[in-house]
C-alpha cells in the first residue's frame, strides 16, 4: 500500500466514523465547487461505509489533493475533531486548517469577487417566489444566477417557489429537483420541523439535459439547500457549480 492510498484510507475512515450516510451525501453536495463527486455517488440503499469509500475514491480521481473548501466543511461541521483534521491535512502536505470567522449576514453586494452573496427578503402569507427574488450581482452577463429567473422550459413556464404552514412546506419546481439522481415530483412537500440535516436538492433550470448556450460540456444547475427553517429564522442556500453561493433569508412582513 502506498503511502499516500494509506492516507486516503484514512480520510476514509474519519469520515465513516464522524458522519452518517445523509450527512456524508450533504458533505459531497457542499464541499466540492463541481457536481461530479456528488451526481456519482451510489443509491439510496448505500451504507455510509460504502459512501466513505467512494468518496475518497472520487477525491482522489477528480482533485490532485483534498480542496481547501473540504477542510473548511469538516472544521465548520465537526469543530472537535480540530486536531485530527490538522493531522489528516497536514498528511497531505497542506497547512492546518484555522477555525473560520463567523460571517453576519451582509447587505447584498454586486462584487463579483466574492463567492458568498446574501440577501434579506421579505415574504407574505407562507409563500416566496425565489426566481421573483432581485439577484445581487445586477450585471446580467456575469449573475451566475442568471437563470433563477422567470422563463420558459420546453414550453413551459420555469418554476421555483415555496409555500408554507405552520407543517408543512412544499417546493414547486418546473422542471422537477433532483436528489440522489432521483427526479423528485413537481410539488415536493416537507413536514415540518425539518431534521437538523435538511435533505439537499439538484435544480436543473433548463432540465436534466439542458444546456444555456455558453456550457457545452455539462448542464447548467443549481444546489438548493435549506440552512434552517422554524420561526426563528428561514435560510436557505442556492449554489452554482462553479462555487457561487447565494444565501437566502426570508422574513415574514406584518400587516396588510
Amino acid at each position: 500500500m502506498s503511502a499516500m492510498h494509506a492516507i486516503y484510507r484514512d480520510l476514509q475512515t474519519f469520515l465513516a466514523t464522524c458522519f452518517d450516510d445523509e450527512e456524508l451525501r450533504q458533505l459531497a453536495f457542499a464541499a466540492f465547487p463541481d457536481d461530479e463527486i456528488y451526481a456519482s455517488l451510489p443509491g439510496a440503499r448505500a451504507s455510509r461505509r460504502d459512501l466513505a469509500f467512494e468518496l475518497t475514491t472520487l477525491l482522489a480521481k477528480h482533485h490532485p489533493a483534498p480542496p481547501p473548501d473540504l477542510w473548511t466543511y469538516l472544521l465548520q461541521t465537526r469543530p472537535r475533531r480540530h486536531a485530527e483534521l490538522s493531522r489528516l491535512r497536514a498528511a497531505f502536505d497542506a497547512p492546518p486548517p484555522t477555525p473560520p470567522a463567523h460571517t453576519p449576514l451582509a447587505t447584498p453586494t454586486a462584487a463579483a469577487s466574492d463567492p458568498e452573496l446574501y440577501s434579506r427578503l421579505p415574504s407574505r402569507r407562507g409563500r416566496c417566489d425565489l426566481l421573483a427574488c432581485p439577484h445581487p450581482i445586477q450585471d446580467a452577463t456575469a449573475d451566475p444566477f442568471a437563470l433563477l429567473r422567470p422563463g420558459l422550459v420546453n414550453g413551459l413556464r420555469r418554476e421555483f417557489w415555496l409555500e408554507w404552514t405552520a407543517h408543512n412546506l412544499v417546493i414547486h419546481t418546473v422542471p422537477t429537483l433532483y436528489r440522489e439522481r432521483q427526479q423528485m415530483p413537481p410539488q415536493l412537500p416537507l413536514p415540518l420541523p425539518l431534521p437538523l440535516d435538511a435533505p439537499s436538492f439538484v435544480y436543473y433550470p433548463l432540465g436534466r439535459a439542458g444546456r444555456d448556450g455558453h456550457d457545452a460540456i455539462a448542464p447548467t444547475l443549481y444546489r438548493f439547500h435549506i440552512e434552517r427553517w422554524d420561526r426563528g429564522a428561514r435560510r436557505l442556500t442556492l449554489a452554482t457549480a462553479c462555487g457561487r453561493r447565494w444565501h437566502i433569508e426570508l422574513h415574514e412582513m406584518t400587516g396588510g
